[in-house]
């Protein structure tokens, strides 16, 4: 009876090692290269058509499929998630993934896509903010503002916020 429950003890042991290992290593080290394919769709289109941007948040959505339990803990799957939401044209649920990325870590980038997501959820204070705190972390993102009136109200903002020589 001693060795039956020493080989059942055995084998739950062995089939929780293999979950713990699943989890902790091999499924975070295959999000991580699937949210780098993701971005390279993602990327490749930043510049082109509506028809073009969605198919690539298709094909990155597809990618990302099964990463979804560390979005909470990975900042570039809520940012790429973010980015996918933009592309389809969901600026609301857009906004929410921005925000998600930024509770995880603050970068001026999804800031920047922070406030793209709200200009098109016509929240233009909002995206101004936005904006302008991407700005102020790093002033070269503001060269990426393609709006003349939404990045000088960006600039006017850190300026106001920060002085005028925080800007070159």
């Amino acid at each position: 009876m001693t060795r039956a429950l020493q080989l059942v003890a055995l084998i739950l042991l062995g089939a929780a090692t293999i979950v713990l290992i699943h989890y902790t290593v091999w499924l975070p080290l295959a999000c991580e290269a699937n949210v780098t394919r993701a971005f390279d769709a993602l990327d490749s289109v930043a510049d082109r058509n509506d028809i073009a941007k969605r198919a690539a948040s298709q094909h990155a959505e597809s990618v990302l499929r099964g990463c979804e339990c560390l979005e909470r803990q990975d900042v570039k799957l809520a940012y790429a998630r973010g980015t996918i939401l933009r592309y389809r044209g969901e600026p609301a649920r857009a906004i929410d993934a921005y925000r998600l990325a930024l509770s995880i870590d603050r970068r001026p980038e999804i800031y920047l896509d922070l406030g793209y997501a709200q200009l098109d959820a016509m929240d233009q204070p909002g995206a101004i903010k936005s904006f302008a705190t991407a700005g102020a972390f790093a002033p070269a993102m503001l060269d990426r503002i393609p709006y003349a009136d939404a990045r000088a109200a960006a600039e006017r903002s850190i300026r106001a916020t920060y002085g005028a020589q925080w800007l070159p």
